[in-house]
């Protein structure tokens, strides 16, 4: 069954912060500048990162923005992005050393997410976690077709489902049709129907611009009458609804913009050419979705150019060479999570 945003009485805006692009503007919401998807990225892009970041955040508002006038149950909760290493001096890319947890989590059983709940939820099943994936926009810029990227998408999720500590029975269901809540609310595409835990929406509709090549948007649960982010487990965490997938089409901050040579199993990546595995990004965007955060840190010597990264795990927060197997970290942050499922 498919879900559409319900009509609800909402009152306040949850914008959190980004994962790796945080940023502590305090600016109100904007309105959507055109029919086009509101304020561009372009300008933003132009002025530098910075600019970029507070772009993203307009945007995230946005999204909420206009939750709150079709008094949705839902929330974008943060955009959390994987990009190529910036390569100045000597930097900071990452430093993610937490547990792992992006601080949100489905509920076992969560009767929102039930098919045919009031809440209009999607899952025959709430014990089991879904995943989709919108295949008319799965074809990227370089020629990479439908077929290969689904397929690529599909074993990312497989290797998830296999890891021994849990038991999440990740189950794909039909697209049935474009996906993309988060571009429908920017007028980009997408479509205001829900029919999955996880959906990966595509590489057409949405770009988040300089040198990201995905990033994920999770969605929460929120009282239907006041407005306020959902634990209804009192586990501390807020209540996880479903998350999104985006793949950039472009790298527009890149010394020579254009697309992306997205590749499958591609081993080694090829000096000089901006080629980026499928299955590895894909993978590293479905751990968001299933409730990761990154993880780990990198840095550059400024003397001798050399990238330094502990631990290499599949959520690093840059994408730096293809890994299609789970480190070590991976799979602790996952077993932390889902290792009780159902049960807790």
């Amino acid at each position: 069954m498919h879900r559409k945003t319900r009509v609800r009485s909402l009152s306040i805006v949850l914008t959190l912060p980004f994962i790796m692009m945080a940023c502590s503007d305090d600016e109100s919401p904007t309105a959507l500048d055109s029919a086009q998807g509101g304020p561009t990225l372009a300008a933003a892009r132009a002025q530098g990162r910075e600019d970029l970041r507070k772009e993203l955040t307009r945007l995230l508002d946005n999204v909420n923005a206009r939750l709150i006038t079709q008094r949705a149950d839902v929330r974008a909760a943060l955009v959390s992005t994987i990009g190529t290493p910036e390569e100045q001096g000597i930097t900071v890319l990452w430093r993610d050393v937490g547990n792992k947890h992006l601080g949100l989590d489905f509920v076992p059983g969560d009767p929102r997410r039930q098919a045919g709940s009031p809440e209009g939820g999607w899952s025959a099943d709430p014990d089991a976690i879904s995943f989709a994936i919108d295949t008319g926009d799965g074809a990227t810029l370089n020629g990479v077709g439908s077929a290969a990227t689904t397929q690529e998408i599909r074993e990312a999720m497989a290797t998830w489902d296999a890891v021994s500590c849990s038991n999440l029975n990740l189950t794909e269901v039909p697209a049935g049709g474009d996906l993309g809540l988060f571009a429908a609310l920017l007028m980009a595409g997408g479509s205001f129907n829900v029919v999955a835990d996880v959906q990966h929406a595509g590489w057409l509709e949405l770009e988040a611009g300089a040198t990201t090549i995905a990033f994920t948007v999770p969605f929460i649960w929120v009282d239907p009458v006041t407005g306020v982010p959902t634990d209804i487990d009192n586990n501390r965490e807020l209540d996880y609804a479903f998350a999104e997938i985006y793949y950039d089409a472009f790298c527009q901050g890149c010394a020579v913009p254009g697309p992306w040579i997205w590749t499958v199993d591609d081993a080694v990546n090829t000096p000089g050419v901006l080629d980026i595995d499928i299955q590895s990004v894909a993978l590293h965007e479905a751990g968001h979705g299933l409730s990761q955060g990154h993880f780990g840190k990198g840095f550059l010597t400024n003397s001798n150019g050399k990238l330094h990264i502990s631990p290499n795990s599949v959520m690093k927060a840059a994408y730096v060479d293809p890994l299609q197997k789970l480190h070590g970290s991976d799979k602790g942050g996952h077993c932390s999570l889902w290792g009780s499922w159902p049960n807790s």
